[in-house]
């Protein structure tokens, strides 16, 4: 009996010592700066530039989202995770960083949207020959 207690009570008592999990949520970035090329040779990538703003030290730049809603036509979005249920300081982290986009296999023009949410940012056109 006097195991079974002592084995309980050390369960118990590192229980209490295990830290919460840091929980996470993917949340949009605003783009504040998007480059890329004018015009490429067919067979070329895309390599675009791109610039955020993390608001806090709650948030860690995540990736960037493609979707194609129609052929040569990309809607490109920035995320961060957040953390819930930590106190953040008031520092504002600038994140540049690039992608390559496989997009230039033939000719033809292709339209590169950048959103922030359902916010249209700008719109880049890169002409393939």
């Amino acid at each position: 009996m006097m195991k079974y207690l002592l084995t309980l009570s050390t369960i118990c008592l590192l229980q209490s010592c295990v830290k919460p999990i840091d929980e996470r949520d993917i949340v949009p970035l605003p783009i504040t700066a998007a480059s890329t090329p004018r015009a490429l040779a067919a067979g070329s990538d895309v390599i675009a530039r791109l610039r955020t703003e993390l608001p806090n030290s709650c948030h860690e730049f995540y990736g960037i989202r493609l979707a194609m809603p129609q052929p040569r036509t990309y809607e490109i979005r920035m995320e961060a995770t957040r953390s819930r249920g930590r106190v953040c300081a008031d520092v504002l982290q600038i994140v540049d960083t690039a992608y390559t986009l496989p997009v230039a296999t033939s000719s033809g023009r292709y339209l590169l949207r950048y959103f922030y949410k359902d916010q249209l940012f700008k719109t880049d056109t890169v002409d393939v020959n």
